[in-house]
């Protein structure tokens, strides 16, 4: 018995061709409400930022590499799903306004400036932060190595300390 034309075209899917590739958003969020496309080399906020290369994505956002032209220095572009972005940027100013409450040490990471991006699934914002390393998980998970002793110290000493600030201000780190 040969395949039918819909088994052909199931297996044509590129949600079937890409299984197993990490930091791979969903591709049916790319609909109205959902994510951004964004192709290397498109230009945001005037033409300041120069999208260069993919640095991942998550549940509600995707991050990209990108040049600001004006300082000319590299930054990371966080793309928040359009249906998302109104409520992300409540909480994100929140906590950007806690974050420089809390601490005058750069234990908080927050963004430098942010923009909307009105595009063909809605509109979305984007945050302009700093190009940080991999995380502490990945580190620890495709390195050949574990993450040398002095390294995970110094971490859990500045977790630890942004954990007091917060309790400082009477807030608590939570998940979502």
């Amino acid at each position: 018995m040969s395949p039918s034309r819909d088994d052909e075209e199931l297996s044509c899917s590129p949600r079937f061709l890409l299984t197993g590739v990490g930091d791979t958003e969903d591709l049916e969020r790319y609909e109205p409400g959902g994510f951004h496309p964004v192709h290397l080399g498109d230009r945001y906020d005037g033409g300041r930022y120069k999208v260069i290369h993919k640095l991942g994505a998550g549940g509600f956002s995707t991050v990209w590499l990108a040049q600001d032209l004006m300082q000319r220095k590299w930054v990371a572009l966080k793309i928040v799903l359009a249906d998302e972005s109104p409520s992300v940027e409540t909480k994100t100013f929140l906590s950007h306004r806690v974050a420089s409450q809390c601490s005058s040490d750069a234990v908080f990471v927050t963004y430098a400036r942010y923009f909307h991006i009105d595009g063909p699934n809605g509109r979305h914002l984007c945050l302009v932060l700093p190009v940080l390393g991999p995380s502490a998980s990945r580190l620890s998970q495709y390195m050949d190595s574990r993450i040398e002793p002095w390294l995970a110290r110094r971490a859990g000493y500045q977790t630890a300390r942004a954990l007091a600030d917060l309790h400082a201000q009477n807030l608590c780190h939570g998940g979502k």
